[in-house]
């Protein structure tokens, strides 16, 4: 892990889930940048929520052209086949501490992070449902 990232995470690690704020697309773009030096979403910060809520989804879709957020990523990322390697994206299920059902995070190697409801969520990198890279 970069001293960026590293940096990054423990600004972050404490804080909830806000829309808006700190959210799954703000953090993953904030973990992105730290790695990479550009966010792999810089263009839609704005673009997908309204006074700390996210728009509805027909706003979205006709915003963006995609039926779903991942064919919106696919569009701008390369799928990973396998196990996402240290530094992708990364989506996964975990209903337990993420206010979605679907949540995104990023590769640390054997875990991926998640904004959680109430901090930072750790879960193991085999647990990814999909991952891009650049």
């Amino acid at each position: 892990m970069n001293a960026a990232l590293h940096a990054y995470l423990d600004l972050v690690r404490a804080r909830p889930f806000a829309w808006g704020t700190h959210d799954c697309l703000i953090f993953t773009n904030a973990c992105w940048r730290s790695v990479y030096g550009f966010g792999w979403a810089d263009d839609w910060m704005s673009r997908y929520h309204e006074d700390g809520r996210p728009r509805r989804r027909e706003a979205l879709q006709r915003e963006f052209g995609f039926m779903c957020v991942r064919a919106a990523i696919d569009a701008r990322l390369n799928r990973v086949i396998g196990t996402p390697p240290r530094g992708a994206l990364v989506s996964n299920c975990l209903p337990e501490s993420s206010i979605l059902r679907l949540a995104f995070g990023f590769s640390l190697g054997d875990r991926a992070v998640f904004v959680g409801r109430d901090q930072l969520y750790f879960d193991d990198i085999g647990n990814a449902v999909v991952g891009w890279v650049n």
